[in-house]
């Protein structure tokens, strides 16, 4: 009985991610990508009902480019948002993921005007 009560005491706290949530890394890159959908869309002056429209057919083309669908994403992002820790961590690689495309876009400005 001592066992089972200090085995159970061990634990980490984080409960395991229910079966189908996508992993972390795919989960930040699919972020990073559906906030840039969101900012390009709201930086063309769209109506609302325009806005929503564009913005449906980025949402399906990012689930077509990373092979997943929206109820997985979302379910995912539900997880991941349910333990702040958990969800800091998703969003310090959404960030990093970011960072790294902008850095990579500035390197091959660089070279393209340096030729």
């Amino acid at each position: 009985m001592l066992l089972i009560a200090l085995t159970a005491c061990t634990g980490n706290g984080k409960q395991d991610a229910p079966a189908g949530t996508l992993p972390m890394p795919k989960m930040a890159a699919i972020t990073a990508d559906i906030h840039l959908a969101e900012a390009a869309v709201a930086m063309q002056g769209l109506t609302f009902q325009e806005a929503l429209s564009r913005y449906d057919r980025y949402e399906r083309e990012i689930m077509r480019r990373h092979q997943t669908d929206t109820v997985t994403y979302r379910k995912s992002y539900r997880f991941y948002a349910s333990d702040s820790y958990r969800l800091a961590d998703l969003m310090k690689q959404v960030a990093d993921t970011l960072s790294a495309r902008q850095k990579a876009i500035q390197q091959k400005d660089s070279l393209s005007q340096s030729r």
